[in-house]
């Protein structure tokens, strides 16, 4: 009897038969609507970006200019604070607004008699206008580790040392 009924389950189950045989058809519309709307909110939250208070977001897009974003109110007292970020449309640099400071060594420098000397350097930096920044600055990397700053800190001290001994005549 086992022997029986087995080609019998065999014969029921067909290997031809489609998904839409097994599963109603509405089913399937609404899996793949509801994984539709599921990857557009992602994509939505991900792009949703909420600058943080001690930073400023300068965002360039083709053909609109530059737009800043930060928790400082701008020229007209408005506060913008969050944005849609499109990566592929949109370049953007991220400013720190908090204070920071640099500590350069070892900068090379010369007295009036041209006797070779040293010095160290500690100052601190305020970024009061993000966007002019992010123009003279360039690239993300210099902007976080601003090590254009200190090449321009390490020629206006090499230059302001130069004038102080040559004014006052330390040597």
């Amino acid at each position: 009897m086992i022997l029986g009924t087995l080609p019998q389950t065999l014969m029921m189950i067909n290997p031809l038969q489609t998904l839409t045989d097994v599963i109603p058809m509405e089913f399937i519309v609404v899996i793949v609507v509801i994984a539709i709307i599921l990857i557009v909110v992602g994509i939505f939250a991900s792009s949703y970006t909420v600058v943080p208070p001690h930073e400023a977001h300068v965002v360039v897009q083709g053909g609109r200019g530059r737009k800043l974003y930060s928790s400082r109110p701008d020229s007209k007292g408005r506060v913008n604070s969050k944005y849609f970020a499109m990566p592929i449309v949109q370049r953007r640099a991220r400013l720190p607004l908090r204070n920071k400071q640099l500590y350069i060594v070892d900068i090379p420098l010369r007295d009036k008699d041209l006797a070779k000397f040293k010095c160290d350097v500690t100052c601190w930096i305020n970024i009061e206008d993000p966007v002019l920044a992010s123009e003279r600055i360039g690239e993300q990397h210099r902007i976080r580790d601003f090590t254009g700053i200190e090449d321009d800190i390490k020629k206006l001290s090499s230059s302001c040392f130069e004038e102080l001994f040559d004014e006052n005549g330390l040597g």
